[in-house]
């Protein structure tokens, strides 16, 4: 009778407890790829403040143009994995780098009209939500939990059975 339970745990509660652990974990939260150097790199994810994205107690600047979006975690199966915000940090300087061209930072004069805008770094974040769950719909994703749930309900329905048939309720 343990051996059906652990079954269910193991192959339907476990991957939605992880899977509403990381939407809990990142949101409102961007991915940064901070750099020190030439060979030391760390993928961190931080918190954003007002128009700063903030790690150690440091605080970078946020420039809607320098976005990507990034699968975090990387290395977990994509159905787990949240698109978020990234940005590319240079851990003495509190401006983000360019992903494209490193080393050449170029800002127009409309681009400088953008970034001083209050609100454009609350729009970027959640625009890169958005765009993380437009593909699965906002919020709950029912097309990947569906079969899962069919399978709960096949499982709970044959354990269901087997023990209505063992007490001799059942023919």
């Amino acid at each position: 009778m343990v051996a059906p339970i652990i079954l269910i745990a193991t192959f339907i509660l476990f991957p939605f407890v992880i899977i509403l652990w990381n939407k809990s974990r990142t949101k409102g939260k961007v991915v940064a790829v901070i750099t020190r150097g030439d060979l030391w790199a760390l993928l961190a994810l931080c918190e954003m403040r007002d128009d700063y994205i903030m790690y150690n107690g440091k605080g970078y600047e946020v420039h809607p143009k320098l976005a990507r979006l990034m699968a975090f975690p990387g290395g977990w199966p994509k159905f787990l994995q949240e698109s978020m915000p990234a940005f590319l940090l240079r851990e003495d300087d509190g401006v983000p780098l360019d992903w494209v061209r490193l080393g050449k930072r170029e800002i127009s004069a409309t681009e400088t009209g953008v970034n001083l805008d209050p609100n454009i770094y609350r729009i970027l974040v959640k625009e890169g939500a958005k765009e993380g769950s437009a593909q699965s719909g906002a919020g709950f994703n029912w097309k990947r939990a569906l079969p899962f749930l069919l399978i709960a309900i096949g499982i709970i329905g044959f354990l269901a059975l087997q023990y209505f048939k063992g007490q001799g309720a059942l023919p």
